[in-house]
């Protein structure tokens, strides 16, 4: 029996040899670290179609590639595999907003570990994008072109308020922080007065000073 299922299994291995798992060498693994910071993926919200388009760099196109899996629910997802590209710099456009990971092969029978894992969360487009609350404040979260909860109006209203609020409070705790550094100044002035006009006594004395041995100087070298 234990004869039979070792022959089958040399069997399969001559016939299907590319479903035989190969785990990546200690150098093939310190090679791809070596260069593993020069695989990046950055993506872009198209406004118009409201998808994104995901820009992928790939320094060694012949010997490393990529996959992009779209987790479409929970229990589900969707491989689409770029490793047969050999393309420096390659873009994948039209991609629903949602959660990504790209992992990153050597195109080798010898090494079929994943290399690199990164991981996106593409957010929602932001239904209040353009709303005239907004209007100053572009800088805040729920102004932006994309925002992945979901809020009623209501909650938005009030969350814009909190913020103009605070925008006002920092404000105004900057214009009294400035105006206490400018009491602090009049102040230190105010106590220090006599030995401030002192020291501007002294200086222009001894500008005044410097300025007579000069003038005598040079008349003595204009008599010599």
């Amino acid at each position: 029996m234990k004869q039979k299922k070792l022959i089958t299994a040399l069997l399969l291995c001559l016939i299907f040899p590319n479903i035989v798992y190969a785990d990546c060498t200690k150098e093939e693994l310190k090679a791809f670290r070596d260069i593993e910071e020069d695989y990046k993926v950055t993506y872009e919200f198209d406004s118009e179609t409201k998808t994104y388009m995901i820009y992928f760099t790939n320094p060694s196109p012949k010997e490393y590639g990529y996959k992009l899996i779209y987790y479409e629910k929970s229990d589900s997802f969707l491989t689409t595999d770029f490793t047969k590209l050999e393309e420096e710099y390659f873009r994948h456009t039209n991609l629903s907003p949602g959660e990504y990971t790209v992992e990153v092969y050597k195109k080798s029978e010898t090494c079929q570990d994943k290399l690199k894992t990164i991981n996106l969360k593409l957010a929602k487009p932001n239904p209040y994008y353009n709303d005239k609350q907004c209007e100053g404040i572009e800088e805040f979260v729920l102004c932006q072109e994309t925002y992945d909860r979901d809020i009623d109006y209501e909650t938005f209203t009030s969350r814009i308020n909190t913020y103009k609020k605070s925008l006002e409070k920092k404000q105004q705790d900057n214009q009294e922080e400035m105006q206490e550094e400018k009491n602090e100044i009049i102040e230190y002035i105010t106590n220090n007065m006599f030995y401030i006009i002192l020291f501007i006594i002294f200086a222009f004395a001894i500008i005044m000073s410097i300025i007579t041995i000069a003038k005598i100087f040079i008349k003595r070298r204009r008599l010599e």
